[in-house]
């Protein structure tokens, strides 16, 4: 055997499936039931958020007042007594907010792994999903209340 072939050789101790990872691995999670789950991802981003270490874009803190901002016009819209076509402005205004929030971090899905960058996704995928049947819900709960309190208009 050359110098080669035996410099190639892994060291009986060595071997153990303890210490060999594939090349690229990423690092061990442990696995959590999925409300500890829960609970465990939003103590880490907002420790993440509070450290310090990472600091955000202008345009990040911006998007995140102004969707701030449009929540608070639309609790604000519902309890004042305005004409209903002003308390629809509101509405489109965070819309637009919300959709100016998303566009400025999907751009963060290029700097991740694949893996990591089709867990973000599903997990963009499923919100949008809820998002979706949670409007569809509050508009049933609302001709509901609405049918229940004028009569039977709809």
């Amino acid at each position: 055997m050359s110098d080669q072939d035996s410099s190639n050789e892994v060291d009986p101790k060595l071997a153990s499936s303890e210490n060999i990872k594939p090349q690229g691995a990423e690092p061990s999670v442990p696995r959590r039931i999925n409300v500890a789950n829960v609970f465990h991802a939003y103590k880490y981003v907002v420790e993440s958020f509070n450290s310090g270490s990472v600091k955000q874009r202008f345009s990040d803190s911006f998007t995140l007042g102004l969707v701030f901002l449009c929540i608070t016009s639309l609790i604000l819209a519902i309890f004042v007594p305005v004409a209903p076509l002003i308390k629809i402005c509101p509405l489109f205004l965070t819309w637009a907010a919300v959709i100016s929030y998303i566009v400025n971090r999907l751009g963060i899905l290029t700097s991740l792994s694949p893996r990591q960058a089709i867990l973000v996704g599903e997990i963009i995928m499923a919100s949008f999903w809820m998002g979706v049947i949670s409007a569809m819900l509050i508009t049933l709960i609302c001709f509901h209340l609405a049918a229940n309190q004028y009569g039977n208009i709809f």
